[in-house]
């Protein structure tokens, strides 16, 4: 859309010799959407602010002044017809200035398959970070007591300084009248949470996020409130907050590399440690710097992480719940993880409109996965942990996605052992659950239905879970070809929600009416 507009501005292209055929279709992966990870609580949230590439219809568009507005224009990322996904946008605007592209509507709604419409309502292109859907659903049992509704708000600005508020409202906890989320009325904050009786207040939260740039710093503080009960403060209220610094980046077609610096600040982090369950981190601060890299070819892919931080903790000692230490903690972290595409088969380079159910094509064949991690943790009280980490396993993967019935199956086994020395004075980080086996599963049922299940079977003789599987995750999704809807559960976390992905894609050419 926005290559179409600067030919017709700059009147180096007639509509005449515009060719309308689609061709040279070919995924976008930048483009896509990307969301929280599923161990998170999560809603459904969208953000399009890095799709590059779309066609666009209207029965008028206007032009003055190098701003395009139309009263009703429709918008699909799909490149072929009949598009699986359609934006409708009334009173949509355009403009330009300085090279820098601002799109907005009054009212939008996005159409799946022609006949499923969601609204969606004002939206803007260019806005830093918000919430484009006005209501959201998920479950958390831990500090939710279950299923919430949530309502976004505009996105608010001060300058430089955004602003995104969430209110949110907890259905079960209204229903039952009661709550698990908190400790006793004169228990600490880290204490065992116990079931009590849910005041009004209770049943209310809200989340802020704020962003901001700083001297060329990225400021980002997450705070969220899962009641509105002020009387207990300190037990409702969490605050993650980061400061970072991208040292270098640099990315070609074969490699890819980041260095960033980050100093963070958190109040109250909940930290899932296998057999051990959640603990608390009471405060932590300090400073990390870390280099990304991922680099490769056809035959092997590779990815490596080194990293190092510095930070003080404040958590129970391990082994008690209501002993509160601080710590000093040094750490350093380095990973390496290689991918062997030992037989592998991807045979089209674009696709067509016969791909349904899947934006590019399946990689399919046999790989090899191995990684090796190693931590070294150190304590101001002089303990410390040596942990070194090796993982290794076949994923196969098998058929199209195409065809109607269990056309795609993905399988991985990884075999995964820790060599351990020494123990965290926490239980937040103490090495746990050391020998295991991870299993992941994604199979498709019919058409675009799809089942995924991922789990963790343990070895470990020492942990409670020996011989038990653990982490068990569970996904179902509607996978087509312009997006990808799903709905999964964490057992252990007790956490539930919905995934909405739209694809981002490369063509040529501008397409036929769709509407």
């Amino acid at each position: 859309t926005l290559n179409l507009i600067n030919k017709v501005n700059s009147g180096k292209e007639n509509f005449n010799e515009i060719n309308s055929s689609i061709k040279n279709v070919k995924l976008n992966k930048s483009s896509s959407f990307e969301f929280d990870d599923i161990s998170e609580p999560q809603n459904l949230k969208l953000e399009i602010n890095q799709m590059t590439k779309w066609r666009f219809q209207s029965k008028e568009i206007k032009i003055k002044n190098n701003i395009w507005s139309s009263e009703v224009l429709y918008l699909t990322n799909d490149p072929y017809n009949k598009p699986q996904l359609v934006f409708k946008n009334s009173k949509f605007q355009i403009s330009e200035e300085d090279g820098n592209y601002t799109a907005k509507s009054k009212w939008s709604s996005i159409i799946l398959e022609d006949k499923l419409k969601v609204p969606i309502g004002p939206r803007n292109f260019e806005s830093k970070k918000g919430s484009d859907f006005k209501w959201g659903i998920g479950y958390d049992g831990h500090s939710k007591d279950g299923l919430d509704i949530t309502r976004y708000s505009e996105p608010i600005s001060f300058g430089e300084v955004f602003l995104n508020l969430e209110n949110e409202f907890y259905v079960q906890r209204a229903i039952s009248g009661k709550t698990k989320s908190f400790s006793k009325e004169n228990d600490s904050v880290l204490a065992e949470k116990v079931e009590q009786d849910a005041k009004i207040l209770d049943y209310f939260g809200i989340n802020a996020d704020i962003t901001s740039n700083i001297l060329g710093l990225k400021f980002d503080s997450e705070i969220s409130l899962n009641s509105l009960d002020l009387e207990k403060f300190k037990k409702i209220i969490k605050v993650n907050t980061k400061l970072s610094k991208a040292l270098h980046q640099s990315k070609t077609k074969d490699l890819e590399k980041n260095t960033k610096l980050s100093f963070f600040g958190i109040y109250r982090d909940s930290v899932w440690n296998g057999s051990i369950g959640e603990k608390d981190i009471l405060t932590a601060y300090g400073l990390k710097i870390e280099k990304n890299k991922n680099w490769g070819d056809n035959k092997v892919s590779k990815a490596s992480n080194l990293a190092a931080g510095y930070g003080e903790y404040q958590s129970n000692k391990k082994s008690t719940k209501d002993n509160l230490i601080s710590r000093d903690r040094f750490n350093i972290l380095w990973f390496r993880e290689h991918t062997y595409h030992i037989l592998n088969s991807k045979e089209e380079s674009s696709i067509t409109k016969e791909f349904s159910y899947t934006p590019e094509p399946t990689n399919k064949g046999l790989d090899l996965l191995l990684s090796s991690k190693l931590d070294i943790y150190n304590y101001s009280d002089g303990k410390f942990q040596n942990l070194i980490t090796f993982k290794a396993g076949p994923k196969i993967t098998l058929g199209d996605f195409r065809k109607k019935y269990l056309d795609y199956s993905e399988v991985s086994i990884l075999g995964k052992t820790t060599i351990a020395n020494g123990e965290s004075p926490f239980d937040f980080d103490q090495s746990v659950d050391k020998h295991s086996i991870e299993i992941d599963l994604k199979q498709q049922l019919i058409g675009p239905l799809a089942l995924k299940y991922s789990t963790e079977y343990n070895l470990d003789i020492n942990s409670s879970n020996f011989h038990k599987f653990s982490k068990n995750n569970y996904e179902l999704s509607w996978n087509r070809r312009a997006y990808n809807i799903g709905i999964f559960y964490n057992q252990e976390r007790k956490a539930a929600g919905i995934n909405f992905e739209i694809h981002g894609f490369n063509f040529h050419g501008f397409g036929d009416k769709f509407k």
